[in-house]
C-alpha cells in the first residue's frame, strides 16, 4: 500500500471530490477560551432559519461556530469552503459530503445529484437534497465557513433556493468576512435572520484574562490588560499575536504603547517578530507549505523534498504556531488564515520564482498520485508547467466528468496553451465541442481559426496526425454551422466530410441539452420552424444525405421532424416520425429521445381528441421513468401530466401538491433548461385564478426567451399572456400580446400552438380578428378554420366561433354553474366545493363574462335558454 494512502479521499466523500477534512468540524485549540455570551445566541431554541456571523479575519469565527458544532456534533453539517468551491457541482457536492458525515445513508445517489446539475436544472439536485431533508426526524444546522470566498452568482442563487425552501427543523450559519449577496434584507424584515458582527465577537476583558493564561507565565497586570483590549480593539487574532510575542523581561507598557492601532499594521508587526524568532528550517517549512490550502504530513514531506520534514510538522503544531487541526486524527492542518497571509507574502519577496514553481510542480505531483486531480492540475498551472497540467487532465478525465467538474475543467483548460492541448485529443475535442453545444459561436471559430494557424505554423506533429486533426476540424465546423443555422453550408460540409462523420460521429455535436420541445432550443433553431422545413427538405433530395442528418444528430432526427410537422399541423406526419423515434429507444436508454417523444406522443393524441389516451401515456411513462432514477426527464413529464389536467379543468390540487414536491414559485428566477416546468407554474397560477402572480411570472419567463433568443417558447408565453390579460379585463393588453405573437408565428406558419389552447385563445383570437385588415385576416382565418375542422373532426358542433366559442366551459366551472341554478349562495358553492369564497367569487365573475351577463338572474336564465347543462 502506498505510504500515503491513509490520507486519501474516502469513497463516499462524493466520489473522492470532497477533501474529508473539509467537511469535519475544527478541533478545539490548546487556548480555547470559552465564551458562553455568543454561545447561549447560537443555542437558543427561537433562533432564526438564519445565522450569519461576518467579521473581518482574526475575528474567531470559526472558533466559536466550531464550539458550538461540537456540541451538538450529531446535529452538525459543517463545510469549509475554499475558492475551489465555486462550481455548482463542487459545492453541493461538498454539502451533500457534510451531510454524510452525520447520516452515512444521504443521498447514495450521487450519480442522480450530479447528472441533475449536468442536465442544467441545479433546482431539481437540490429538490432532490431538500426531499430527503424533508423525510429526517432530526434537527440539522449546515455551517458553511468561509462562504466570503463564494463568488460564483448562480451559487448565491441556488442557496437562496435552498434557504427559501429549507425545512423549518433545519437552519443555516454562515461565516464570512463579508456580507453575502443574498436576500439579507428580506430576512431581516421575515426575522428569519441572526447576526453576528466584529462587535459581538470582539473579546471581553475577562476574556482577555482568560486567555493570557495560556501564553503567559506572568499575568498582565490591569493596566497592561485594558491597554491591550484598547490598542488591539478586541481583535482575538492580535491579542493571541500580541500575547505569543511578550517576553518575561520587557516593559510591557512601552511595547503596547508603541504598537499602531492599524489591525494590519499590528498583523504584519507581530507575525514578523513571531515568525523571525524560529529556527531556518521551521521558518523553511511554514514558508513552502504557504502554498497550501491544508496539508498533512506526507504532503509537506513531498513538497519540502524532505522526508524528514514529518517532525518539524509535528515540532511546529507542538508550538501552537497558529496551525489548526482539521479532523480527529490530526492529520489535515491549515494555517491561520492571517498567519498563512503573511507567509505567503514572505515566500513571494524572498524566493526565486523557479523555486516556487518547484514547490507548486512537487505539490501537483502529490495530488496527482493521490488521485486529486483538480488540486494536482492547479498548482500545475501556477507553476506554468502546461504539460504536466495537460497531461493530469487527460489521465484524470473520466473522473472529471463523471464528477461534474465539467465547468471547472472548461475554465482550467483555457490556461493552456494550444501547444499543450491539442496533443491530448480528449481535452481538445472536450473544449471545442462544448463551446458549440453552448451556443459560443465565435469563440468556437476562433478556436478552431487558432488551431489551424498553430498547426501551419509548427511542425512537432506527424502529417498523420495532422490529417485526423484536419478531419476533426471539419466536423466541429460542420457543427458549429449548424448551431449558427446557416443550414447550406452546415449539408455543404456533410456531403464534403462523409468520412469523418462514419468514424467521429460523436465530435458533432448537434444534441439535445434537455428539452421538451426540441424544437424550440438548438436542434430546431430556437422555433424556427421555416430553417427546420429547409433543412429536412434539403437533405430529403439524397438518401446518403439523409442517413447522414439522423447519424449526426444522434437520434433526435426522427423527433426534429415530428415536432416540425406537428407544429404545421401535419398530425399524420407527425406521429409517424414520433412512433419512429419511439421504437429506437425506451425509458432504458437515450431519454433525451425517449422523454421528448413521449410528450410529444400525448400531444398529438390529445390534438386527435384522444384525452385520456393522452393522460394514460404520459401517467404510464412517469411510471416507468420513476424506476430509472432520472429526475430531470421525470419533471418534464410531470409538467407535461400536469398541462393535461389543466385542460381538462382537473382541479389544482395535483399541480399545488406537484409545486410544493418540486419547490417552484413565482419567486424563482427564470431559467432557460427549466422553461417547460416555469411556463407549466403559470398554466397554474392561471388556473388557479391567481392573475396577479401570473402575469408578472410570464413577463419574466418572456423576457428570457426572448434573451436567448427561442421564437417559439416566445409565442406560447405571449398567448398565455393575452389569455391571462383577457380573464382579468385587460382587452387592450391582451389584443398587444396575441398581436405580438402573431408577429412572431406567422412567418414561420405555426398553427398548433395557437389550437391548443384550445376555446378561450380561439375566442379572444375571432374577437381581434375581426377588427384587422384583410392581410392579418388571411393568417388567423386559417387558424379559426383549422379548429373548426378540428372540433368536426373530434365530432363537436361548431357552426360560429362567435356563438360556440362563448359558452365552453371547464368542468369546474360546470359545477359552479349547476349551483347557480340550483340558487346556492357563494359561501355555500365554497363549502361544497372546498373553495375559499375569494375563488368563487373570481370563478363567477369569469363565468359571467362568459356569458355575457351581469348577475345572477341573467347568469341562470341564459343557462336554461342554451341548455348548458
Amino acid at each position: 500500500m502506498n505510504s500515503s494512502s491513509q490520507y486519501r479521499v474516502p469513497l463516499s466523500f462524493a466520489q473522492q471530490s470532497v477533501i474529508a477534512s473539509r467537511v469535519t468540524i475544527p478541533k478545539q485549540a490548546a487556548n480555547h477560551v470559552s465564551r458562553n455570551r455568543l454561545l447561549y445566541k447560537l443555542t437558543d431554541s427561537h433562533r432564526p432559519k438564519v445565522t450569519l456571523i461576518s467579521a473581518p479575519a482574526g475575528f474567531g469565527k470559526t472558533t466559536i461556530a466550531a464550539e458550538w458544532a461540537r456540541i451538538h456534533s450529531d446535529q452538525v453539517a459543517w463545510v469549509s469552503l475554499e475558492t475551489t468551491n465555486n462550481h455548482l457541482v463542487r459545492f453541493w457536492l461538498s454539502l451533500q459530503a457534510s451531510i454524510q458525515i452525520i447520516v452515512p445513508t444521504f443521498l447514495d445517489q450521487t450519480e442522480l445529484f450530479i447528472q441533475s446539475v449536468r442536465d442544467g436544472s441545479i433546482e431539481t439536485a437540490i429538490s432532490l437534497l431538500l426531499n430527503e431533508l424533508y423525510s429526517f426526524p432530526h434537527n440539522i444546522t449546515f455551517v458553511l465557513d468561509d462562504y466570503h470566498v463564494i463568488t460564483g452568482l448562480e451559487i448565491h442563487e441556488s442557496m437562496h433556493f435552498f434557504i427559501e425552501h429549507l425545512p423549518t427543523h433545519m437552519s443555516i450559519v454562515l461565516l464570512s468576512r463579508t456580507l453575502p449577496p443574498l436576500s439579507l434584507s428580506r430576512m431581516r424584515v421575515q426575522q428569519e435572520l441572526l447576526e453576528l458582527n466584529s462587535d459581538d465577537l470582539r473579546f471581553t476583558l475577562g476574556e482577555i484574562q482568560e486567555l493570557q493564561s495560556y501564553s503567559l507565565s506572568t499575568r498582565l497586570t490591569q493596566e497592561e490588560l485594558v491597554l491591550l483590549e484598547q490598542k488591539t480593539e478586541g481583535w482575538v487574532a492580535g491579542l493571541i499575536l500580541a500575547l505569543l510575542s511578550f517576553t518575561d523581561h520587557q516593559d510591557r507598557i512601552v511595547y503596547l504603547n508603541k504598537l499602531s492601532g492599524n489591525n494590519r499594521n499590528i498583523f504584519d508587526y507581530l507575525l514578523d517578530e513571531v515568525l523571525s524568532r524560529q529556527s531556518e528550517s521551521i521558518q523553511s517549512l511554514l514558508l513552502a507549505t504557504s502554498i497550501l490550502n491544508s496539508f498533512c504530513p506526507s504532503l509537506v514531506a513531498a513538497v519540502m523534498n524532505d522526508s524528514e520534514a514529518k517532525t518539524l510538522l509535528q515540532d511546529i503544531e507542538n508550538s501552537r504556531l497558529f496551525i489548526i487541526p482539521l479532523d480527529d486524527t490530526r492529520t489535515w492542518f491549515r494555517y491561520h488564515h492571517l498567519f498563512g497571509d503573511m507567509l505567503h507574502s514572505r515566500l513571494d519577496k524572498q524566493v526565486k520564482p523557479s523555486e516556487r514553481a518547484m514547490l507548486h510542480i512537487r505539490a501537483a505531483h502529490w495530488y496527482d498520485k493521490e488521485g486529486l486531480a483538480l488540486e494536482s492540475i492547479q498548482h500545475a498551472l501556477i507553476a506554468e508547467d502546461f504539460a504536466l497540467a495537460a497531461s493530469c487532465m487527460e489521465r484524470h478525465f473520466n473522473t472529471l466528468i463523471t464528477s461534474g467538474d465539467e465547468s471547472t475543467l472548461l475554465e482550467l483548460l483555457d490556461q493552456i496553451p494550444l501547444r499543450h492541448m491539442i496533443v491530448h485529443p480528449d481535452l481538445f475535442y472536450f473544449q471545442a465541442g462544448s463551446m458549440a453545444v453552448s451556443g459560443k459561436l465565435d469563440h468556437a471559430n476562433r478556436f478552431l481559426y487558432n488551431v489551424e494557424t498553430f498547426m501551419q505554423e509548427e511542425n512537432f506533429i506527424s502529417a498523420e496526425e495532422k490529417a485526423i486533426l484536419h478531419m476533426k476540424l471539419d466536423l466541429y465546423r460542420t457543427s458549429v454551422a449548424f448551431y449558427q443555422g446557416d443550414v447550406d453550408s452546415f449539408v455543404d460540409l456533410l456531403d464534403q466530410n462523409r468520412e469523418g462523420i462514419a468514424q467521429f460521429a460523436s465530435i458533432v455535436k448537434v444534441v439535445n441539452i434537455g428539452e421538451a420541445l426540441l424544437y424550440r432550443g438548438p436542434i430546431g433553431f430556437g422555433g424556427r420552424l421555416k430553417k427546420m422545413a429547409y433543412l429536412s427538405a434539403k437533405v430529403s433530395t439524397s438518401e446518403e444525405r439523409r442517413s447522414m442528418l439522423h447519424y449526426a444528430l444522434e437520434g433526435h432526427g426522427y423527433i426534429f421532424l415530428s415536432d416540425l410537422y406537428y407544429e404545421l399541423n401535419n398530425l399524420e406526419a407527425a406521429r409517424k416520425y414520433m412512433e419512429m423515434a419511439l421504437a429506437t429507444c425506451d425509458a432504458t436508454s437515450n431519454l433525451s429521445v425517449w422523454v421528448p417523444g413521449v410528450i410529444l406522443q400525448s400531444k398529438i393524441l390529445k390534438a386527435c381528441g384522444q384525452v385520456a389516451e393522452a393522460e394514460a401515456t404520459l401517467r404510464l411513462a412517469l411510471e416507468e421513468l420513476r424506476q430509472h432514477h432520472a429526475p430531470h426527464w421525470e419533471r418534464l413529464l410531470e409538467a407535461a401530466h400536469i398541462r393535461i389536467q389543466i385542460s381538462q379543468g382537473v382541479t389544482v390540487h395535483y399541480g399545488d401538491a406537484w409545486l410544493a414536491q418540486r419547490h417552484m414559485s413565482a419567486t424563482d428566477k427564470p431559467i432557460v433548461t427549466r422553461e417547460y416546468e416555469q411556463i407549466t407554474l403559470a398554466r397554474v397560477l392561471m388556473a388557479r385564478q391567481q392573475l396577479q402572480e401570473a402575469i408578472p411570472w410570464l413577463n419574466k419567463l418572456l423576457s428570457e426567451a426572448r434573451r436567448t433568443d427561442r421564437i417559439g417558447s416566445q409565442i406560447e408565453i405571449l398567448l398565455l399572456v393575452a389569455e391571462a390579460h383577457e380573464a382579468n379585463d385587460e382587452r387592450n393588453k391582451a389584443y398587444d400580446a396575441l398581436q405580438r405573437a402573431i408577429k412572431l408565428a406567422e412567418p414561420e406558419g405555426y398553427i398548433r400552438i395557437f389550437l391548443d389552447e384550445g376555446i378561450p385563445l380561439m375566442t379572444l383570437l375571432h374577437r381581434w380578428s375581426s377588427d384587422q385588415d384583410a392581410d392579418e385576416q388571411d393568417y388567423t382565418g386559417q387558424l379559426n378554420q383549422a379548429y373548426q375542422a378540428e372540433s368536426l373532426i373530434q365530432g363537436t358542433d361548431s357552426p360560429e366561433p362567435a356563438a360556440e366559442l362563448e359558452i365552453h366551459f371547464t368542468k369546474r366551472e360546470r359545477e359552479l354553474l349547476q349551483h347557480i341554478v340550483d340558487g346556492l349562495s357563494n359561501d355555500e358553492i365554497a363549502q361544497q366545493l372546498f373553495l375559499s369564497p375569494g375563488t368563487v367569487k373570481r370563478y363567477i365573475h369569469h363565468i359571467y363574462q362568459k356569458l355575457d351577463v351581469k348577475n345572477r338572474v341573467q347568469a341562470v336564465t341564459k343557462i336554461n335558454e342554451w341548455n348548458l347543462l
